[in-house]
């Protein structure tokens, strides 16, 4: 689970590109899985853009304890906001009959 610092960190993705990444919030762990893996909500700033709400995967890295992102989405505010929006609107007891 990560911790609300915010600090600077980069990681290299597999085309070699070097990507800069700041959580500025966790806001919550949605699970925790096996082998260091964990999916959360937080708001994250990604290069020298603005920061946005960012849900994605993260693995704990063996070799260096630090937290690497893995595949996630990220929102504006706005788009977070209807996100929510849609997400208040479901009806959980319909959920059952597709899941």
């Amino acid at each position: 689970m990560m911790n609300n610092t915010a600090t600077k960190h980069e990681f290299a993705c597999n085309a070699g590109k070097v990507t800069e990444y700041e959580v500025k919030k966790h806001i919550d762990t949605v699970m925790v899985g096996f082998r260091g893996f964990s999916k959360e909500v937080s708001i994250v700033k990604w290069n020298d853009k603005n920061p946005v709400f960012d849900i994605r995967a993260w693995r704990v890295s063996d070799r260096d304890g630090l937290q690497y992102p893995l595949r996630g989405i990220t929102f504006s505010k706005e788009e977070f906001i209807k996100l929510r929006e849609i997400l208040n609107s479901i009806d959980v007891n319909c959920i059952d009959e597709y899941i």
